[in-house]
């Protein structure tokens, strides 16, 4: 299928599977005292941290070091009124981390802030005409 463009002494024509489409990407970001809080990467690892059980293993699945997870907790805790994530040191049955009830709610709030963003941009993206 081919699109006529007429422009003065000129037709151009273009394949419509050429065009490329413009859209708009939102991504979230969450500041405390302009700071960076939230965005989404910390909030996978969160996510891995929770599904997982442990730092060292959300770190691997997310393909990034320890001491790179560990200090990205460590950043949220400085900002959070309470910690994210509580660890239990290893021994016989190994360490672990868990979300502490705080970090839980994160991931709710940042939910549903997703989800309206998500709502915006695809109302935006219908909306745009670039």
């Amino acid at each position: 299928m081919f699109l006529a463009i007429a422009k003065p002494k000129h037709i151009v024509t273009k394949d419509v599977a050429a065009i490329k489409m413009t859209e708009v990407r939102l991504h979230i970001s969450v500041e405390q005292n302009n700071q960076m809080f939230i965005t989404a990467e910390r909030i996978d690892l969160l996510q891995k941290v929770q599904t997982t059980g442990s730092l060292h293993a959300a770190s691997k699945e997310l393909k990034i070091s320890y001491q790179s997870a560990w200090n990205i907790i460590h950043s949220i805790n400085e900002l959070a009124p309470a910690p994210v994530v509580v660890k239990q040191r290893g021994g016989k049955g190994g360490g672990g981390a868990e979300l502490s009830d705080y970090g839980k709610l994160l991931l709710t709030e940042y939910s549903f802030i997703q989800k309206q963003v998500e709502v915006f941009n695809k109302q935006l993206n219908t909306e745009i005409n670039i």
